[in-house]
């Protein structure tokens, strides 16, 4: 019998809450510069984007858009030229800073 780890799993099924695309304009804060990027799809517990540079990262930022303002949060994979975001925020402040925009925070597959 063979155990399957949780990263061979697909990513929808490792994800806490279900993602929703966008394609949205936004900054990237990372301290002493900002980047411009596109957002490609959030949720409440973080963001994917695709990034015009790819400058050293740092693993704080914050992400700003007029969509919902300014959320922080920290770098957690980074492949070529888009980075996945894990927001600091609690998911149920996500969902208000997004107006209605994303689903009540419930898990992925709830």
């Amino acid at each position: 019998m063979t155990e399957t780890s949780q990263t061979d799993a697909p990513n929808e099924q490792r994800r806490r809450f279900h993602r929703v695309p966008v394609l949205w304009s936004g900054r990237l804060d990372r301290g002493e510069d900002e980047t411009r990027c596109r957002i490609l799809n959030l949720s409440p517990a973080g963001a994917k984007l695709q990034v015009e540079d790819v400058e050293p990262w740092h693993r704080r930022v914050r992400l700003l858009s007029h969509h919902f303002g300014e959320l922080t949060g920290h770098i957690v994979w980074r492949n070529h030229d888009q980075v996945g975001v894990a927001f600091t925020e609690p998911p149920v402040s996500v969902v208000q800073a997004m107006d209605g925009f994303l689903p009540e925070a419930a898990p992925a597959g709830a």
